[in-house]
């Protein structure tokens, strides 16, 4: 079957999938209707999108044909010796967790003051800003046909509110499982689509962190929407581990107003294929810093693409890029910044760097500045090597044996990325974890 014919078959296999959703809609009309008619006109968009192929650009080093071939494979499901649990990774948040598409009952208890949080499936016209969640400016028809089919067929997803001046002192951790068979699959691409936004009044804080672990072949789709007011802070961190040959496409866009600050750091730990695709639009004084630390082996493949839209003056934005790859493993990374005729004073910076610990792994780096104004600080950088033998020498002749002397220096390059996030306690435990891992992670 050629390429042509497999596309053929998936874009049917989803229009049958959503025909069968539509039966199940209520009849009556209620806060429904206007969320039906939000995922209708995203269907209609996917329809005109479809999957994306080989002659995408941005899919051009790992193009949707193994993603479409995947059902026919035949895997076993990963020991849990082979993974992390995240949900224990971080004992001291709050967690809202999600098994197999279902959010755990008791997941919603001591929530702080104001702060609302529900599922995609239970979403009401009470819940604040409901007219922005289902306005159609969500739309948009140059986006990845994947962005369209979650808005689409989400399977579940979140809705997460801060109100105004809301600083939360507790981490809040929002964890998806996919460790077993689950009847919320579709019949295509045992696909699960999460739809989920995140709203931060004015003034208010709060340390996020996301993570999805599957111990099985999926492929997990997630479409988020992101809106910071002003004043606001939103540390983020992102966590995926998945099966070799798990895929995990993750797309978030996000509107930042006068002087609110976003910090995400994106962890992968080794899915058959990650894509991490980041879109920031900032305004005046707005400040964003997004970084990414990809520890891969096998033949698993990491996609980053970061663009940051600098719209008015004072902006700052750093976009950075860490990968350590062993086998035969792949890391790509794609950044742009936009700087517009009217965002004077402007600091952006791009920097991407790649240790490659095989002689057969590889890395694709390609940094864009666009800037069309003269008052402006930017730059960017890119390398990608192996393990320096001067720093390995210098630090067995102080002592270390070679294989401490390697573990130190992989510690020190992961610690680049990681130290970039403004949240030192949860810097520390991702460091003892990975730094306890490294074996399990790099195969090493």
């Amino acid at each position: 079957m050629n390429q042509f014919e497999q596309q053929k078959q998936w874009m049917q296999a989803a229009e049958s999938e959503f025909e069968q959703q539509k039966k199940l809609w209520p009849k009556e009309k209620n806060h429904h209707e206007k969320i039906r008619e939000l995922q209708l006109k995203h269907f209609s968009l996917f329809l005109k999108t479809g999957f994306p192929s080989v002659k995408n650009p941005y899919w051009k080093f790992n193009n949707i044909d193994s993603l479409l071939k995947r059902e026919s494979q035949k895997t076993k499901p990963m020991n849990s010796e082979e993974t992390i649990s995240f949900s224990s990774l971080f004992p001291k948040s709050h967690k809202m967790e999600f098994h197999k598409g279902v959010l755990k009952e008791n997941s919603l208890n001591n929530l702080p003051e104001g702060v609302r949080f529900c599922t995609w499936k239970n979403l009401k016209p009470d819940f604040p800003l409901w007219d922005r969640i289902i306005n159609q400016n969500t739309l948009n028809n140059k986006e990845d046909g994947f962005y369209h089919l979650a808005g689409a067929l989400p399977t579940d997803g979140y809705i997460l509110y801060i109100p105004k001046n809301c600083k939360i002192s507790k981490t809040l951790h929002i964890h998806f499982s996919f460790n077993e068979s689950t009847n919320t699959d579709t019949s295509f691409l045992s696909l699960s689509n999460l739809r989920n936004f995140i709203f931060l009044e004015e003034g208010a804080e709060v340390t996020l962190i996301e993570s999805t672990h599957s111990q099985r072949n999926i492929t997990i789709n997630s479409s988020t929407s992101v809106e910071t007011g002003p004043h606001s802070c939103l540390k983020w961190l992102n966590l995926d581990q998945g099966h070799t040959h798990s895929f995990y496409l993750n797309q978030v866009q996000c509107k930042m107003q006068k002087s609110s600050f976003i910090d995400r750091l994106s962890l992968s730990l080794g899915s058959g294929l990650s894509r991490d695709i980041v879109k920031i639009y900032q305004k005046e004084k707005t400040k964003s810093i997004l970084s990414g630390l990809t520890l891969l082996k096998h033949n698993n493949c990491r996609d980053q693409r970061f663009f940051v839209h600098h719209s008015e003056k004072g902006g700052y934005s750093r976009q950075v890029s860490r990968g350590i790859l062993n086998d035969k493993s792949k890391n790509i990374f794609h950044g742009k910044i936009y700087v517009s005729p009217t965002a004077h004073q402007t600091d952006c910076a791009q920097s991407a760097k790649n240790l490659l610990l095989s002689s057969t792994a590889d890395a694709f780096t390609q940094p864009e500045l666009e800037i069309h104004c003269g008052e402006v600080k930017a730059q960017h950088g890119a390398t990608a090597g192996q393990i320096n033998k001067d720093e390995m020498f210098y630090l067995q002749t102080r002592g270390l044996e070679q294989k401490k002397a390697f573990e130190l220096l992989l510690t020190s390059y992961m610690a680049d990325a990681l130290n970039l996030f403004s949240d030192p306690d949860l810097v520390e435990q991702l460091m003892k974890n990975i730094t306890k891992n490294k074996s399990l992670y790099l195969n090493l």
